[in-house]
This record gives structure tokens, C-alpha cells and sequence, in this order.
């Protein structure tokens, strides 16, 4: 926890040198005495579609901080992409995590800022940004950058609309013969239809959504478009409200803490045991990447927060039902036409599962879980396929329940409070 003088910020002290800088980087004078100084740290970069656009949404964030009586500055903290770091590049993936984590606590240290706004999308930059604000342990709030579009198309038998993954499905089938050069080169060029975060259930996906179970980001953050559809140039209304949001929340989270002596308004009261127990039961819901596993240890470390493998084992002994994906379910219907196909396939669940009362218990998913289990469902809105409910259906009842990677819904609410934490009712 920062020391803190009695209610002042702790920028409010830094000498008139540092005061002159500031109002050297563009600063007005009265606001560089008056107000407090958020840093909003963002991976904006313009050599993958997950960053090119974080440029564009930090300034939003700025805007609405400084509407909010703050002033905002933004820094750029570099990032990868782990789908162009492929071969040689991919040694350096992991340690760019800790890189970036180190840079960014060096940065906002350096400063002293007041609070902080994380703007990043990608596979290592989410944990690499958690992982410093649990370090730094001052007011934050992230800012997850939104999903990539999808483009819509018929050259892969079977899908009406394809995602990232699915170039390596077309790299497949043209080395196959089963896809011609013209139909190749029209999925390699066109599929990342706009800006964002890799259309799939990745680890970017996956950390977006664990930053948002702990609570360090506002409801629905990870599950927006990025852009407007097929643009690569106009943020989307949702992330921009979001942002916007964003920045008044931080605003009054700052003042919540160095003024109001409210220590909830840290990472560290936010992210506690319960929280990550939450955002182990989501990822496992959602199915997931595994790289959740080398991530989620290695913020709770920075907050001697000690996750063992019998918890994750624990979280894993009930399950929810299983959703399997037909050919008329809609991929883009959202968390209702996601809950809807459940109720609608609970007869089978029942037989899939042996369960007597799968009927009832998916009822009771679907009407008791509206503001949890069917919020997080909502992830898959843009996607073309369900990743993690289909595998069930040729195995025994007893060894689904063995392999089945979906703790029951239910679980996921709130043994520690909201999954949103201390976000869910400010701004």
C-alpha cells in the first residue's frame, strides 16, 4: 500500500521542477497544482490489429478523467503479438510479461501517479499490466481494448463467418488441396475485418475476461466489439462508453482513496483469494486457455496470494451442463440466445450427464444467474463457434464428469462478493 499523507494526493507534494514539466508536456498550470495525475498506460502499437487502436480509445479515457477533475497522462508501454511472434519470436513471448509488468511499475514509481488507467488487448500485456498494478497497488481500473470482427463468408464449408483461428483451419485445407489460391487469399487478406483482440478463445479473450471476473474492469468490458462494423478507423459506441466510463470512475476512486482514506479502492483489497477463485471457476465455465494457468499464479504472487492445484481441483468437482452447438444455433445471439439454447437442450443434458434433476438445475442457471453465469456466456457473442460446451456427447456420464472442464454455474457467484468487485456499483 503507497504511504499517503493525510488527505492529499500524493503528486500534491512533487516540486515546482516537476510542476514546470508538467506544464512543459501541455499542461495547464492551475491543474497541475490542483488536480490529481492518473496515469493511463496503454500498449498502443501499430504492428498488430489487438493495439493499432488503443491510441484512439486513451484518448477518450483522457477526456472523460480530465471532465472528472483529474488530469490524465498518457504513456505507451510496448507490446507483442503472439501471432506474429511465432518460431523464433515466441521465445521472447513470456518474458515480455515481465518485461512489460517491470515497465510499467517503473514508469507510474518514477511519477508518482496518483492513479491508473491499463489500456491493452493482448496475450502477455493483460498479465503483464495486472501483474504491476498488484505491485504498484494504487487505484486502477483497466480498459480491455474489444474484440477483432468477424468477416463474413462461405470458403469454409460449414461457417457463415470466420475468426482468427480459422486461417489455420484454411492453411490446412489449401495445403490440402480442399481450398483454392484465390479462396486462400481472400481469408488470409480479409479475416481480421477491423481492429481488436483475435476473434477466439485465446489467452487474450481469457485474460480479458479475468481482469473483468477480479474486478478491475467495468462490466461487459470483455466481451464489446472493438470498431464499428467493418471499420478499421471508428471505435465502437460500446468501447467508448466504457471508456468514458472508465475515466470518471478512476477520477472518483482516486479521490475515494487519498482523500476519503477508502483502501478498498486498491488492487489489493480487490483482488483477493475469493477473487481469484472466481476467476479460475470463470475461466474453466468459458473453457478457457490453459495459459490462464501461467498467469493467474503469477498476479496473485505479486499479492502473496497463494493459489495451490487442489483449488483449482476443488472448483472442478461440480459441473454445469453442456451446450452442443447445431447447425441452426445462431453464434451471434448473444447471452440470451445462449441461455436459450441451454433450456432448450436440457432433455439431452439430462440424458448426457445422468442427472435426474439436469432439467431443474439448468432452470435454475438460467433464472437465478442473469447478472453472473449469463453475463459471462455473453463472451461468445462474436464468435463462430462455442469452444468448451460440445465434447460430451460420445463418452459415459462418469467420465464426463471426470474430463468435463465446467464447474457448475452457480459456483461462480460471489463467494467473496461481487464478481465484479469494488467497479460493479461506481461510475
Amino acid at each position: 500500500m503507497p504511504e499517503r499523507r493525510p488527505a492529499s494526493y500524493r503528486t500534491s507534494g512533487q516540486s515546482d521542477y516537476a510542476r514546470a514539466l508538467y506544464i512543459g508536456s501541455g499542461s495547464m498550470p492551475a491543474d497541475v497544482q490542483t488536480r490529481p495525475k492518473i496515469g493511463i498506460v496503454s500498449s498502443s502499437d501499430e504492428s498488430n490489429p489487438g493495439h493499432v487502436h488503443l491510441g484512439r480509445l486513451a484518448q477518450v479515457v483522457k477526456e472523460a478523467v480530465y471532465e472528472a477533475g483529474a488530469e490524465g497522462y498518457i504513456t505507451s508501454i510496448p507490446a507483442g503479438c503472439d501471432g506474429v511472434a511465432q518460431g523464433e519470436g515466441m521465445h521472447w513471448s513470456l518474458l515480455s510479461r515481465d518485461l512489460g509488468a517491470g515497465a510499467v511499475e517503473a514508469k507510474v514509481q518514477m511519477h508518482q501517479f496518483d492513479a491508473m488507467v491499463c489500456i491493452c488487448s493482448c496475450d502477455k500485456i493483460i498479465p503483464a499490466m495486472l501483474m504491476a498494478c498488484a505491485r504498484i497497488d494504487i487505484p486502477t481500473i483497466f480498459v480491455t481494448g474489444g474484440l477483432m470482427g468477424t468477416y463474413r463468408t462461405d470458403r469454409i464449408p460449414g461457417r457463415r463467418a470466420l475468426g482468427t483461428s480459422d486461417i489455420k483451419e484454411a492453411h490446412g485445407m489449401h495445403l490440402a488441396g480442399k481450398l483454392s489460391d484465390a479462396d486462400y487469399e481472400e481469408i488470409v487478406e480479409c479475416t481480421c475485418a477491423t481492429s481488436g483482440v483475435c476473434n477466439m478463445m485465446g489467452t487474450a479473450v481469457t485474460m480479458a475476461l479475468v481482469t473483468e471476473v477480479l474486478g478491475l474492469s467495468l462490466p461487459g468490458n470483455g466481451t464489446v466489439a472493438a470498431m464499428q462494423p467493418g471499420s478499421r478507423d471508428e471505435l465502437s459506441d460500446e468501447l467508448v462508453d466504457i471508456g468514458r466510463r472508465a475515466g470518471v470512475c478512476i477520477a472518483k476512486r482516486c479521490a475515494d482513496y487519498w482523500l476519503g482514506e477508502d483502501a478498498t479502492a486498491l488492487p489489493s483489497s480487490i483482488m483477493t483469494h475469493g477473487a481469484f477463485e472466481n476467476a479460475i471457476r470463470a475461466v474453466l465455465t468459458v473453457g478457457g486457455s490453459t495459459n490462464a494457468a501461467l498467469h493467474i499464479p503469477a498476479v496473485a504472487q505479486q499479492l502473496d496470494v497463494v493459489l495451490r492445484a487442489p483449488v483449482e481441483g476443488r472448483l472442478m468437482e461440480v459441473h454445469a451442463p453442456c451446450l452442443v452447438v447445431g447447425a441452426a444455433f445462431d453464434p451471434f445471439a448473444g447471452q440470451r440466445g445462449c441461455a436459450a439454447e441451454i433450456l432448450a437442450q436440457r432433455h439431452r443434458l439430462a440424458t448426457a450427464f445422468g442427472l435426474e434433476d439436469a432439467c431443474r438445475k439448468v432452470e435454475v442457471v438460467f433464472h437465478s444467474l442473469d447478472g453472473g453465469f449469463v453475463e459471462i456466456v455473453q463472451i461468445r457473442k462474436l464468435f463462430i463457434l462455442f469452444h468448451c460446451w460440445s465434447f460430451f456427447a460420445t463418452e459415459s456420464s462418469e467420465v464426463q464428469r471426470r474430463k468435463s472442464i465446467c464447474p457448475m454455474a452457480h459456483r461462480i457467484l460471489f463467494e467473496s462478493g461481487s464478481i465484479y468487485g469494488a467497479w460493479s456499483t461506481v461510475g
